[in-house]
């Protein structure tokens, strides 16, 4: 599985035409970004998240709190069948797969006969 990353800014930054942004591999320390994009009172301590990857799904804005990323990030890694997790995604939603992850089995069968089989 890859890993969910996040590319974000300082926002008070940004919105003066610098660009203070950095991506982060989740899960990730907050006062790490908080040092890198100097978020504090005199840079400007807003954020925005302005890009994504590997979310598989999952509902990211430019607003979204770095803990619950992080959180999700963390029941991600705890996915035992990463191998099969694009096929559960194309049945499940990436919340009902984290939710139900020791309930779900991939079986691999050619017709509905090898299917029983690996069932019985």
């Amino acid at each position: 599985m890859e890993t969910p990353k996040i590319y974000v800014v300082n926002l008070n930054s940004y919105n003066n035409g610098r660009t203070r942004g950095k991506w982060y591999e989740l899960p990730v320390d907050f006062s790490r970004i908080k040092s890198d994009l100097l978020l504090d009172v005199e840079h400007g301590e807003e954020y925005a998240i302005h890009d994504f990857e590997n979310f598989y799904g999952y509902k990211v804005g430019e607003y979204s709190s770095i803990q619950e990323l992080n959180e999700y990030a963390e029941k991600l890694e705890e996915i035992s069948d990463i191998e099969h997790l694009k096929d559960f995604l194309e049945i499940y939603s990436i919340d009902d797969v984290i939710n139900n992850k020791d309930d779900l089995d991939f079986v691999e069968a050619e017709n509905d006969e090898d299917l029983a089989q690996e069932l019985i």
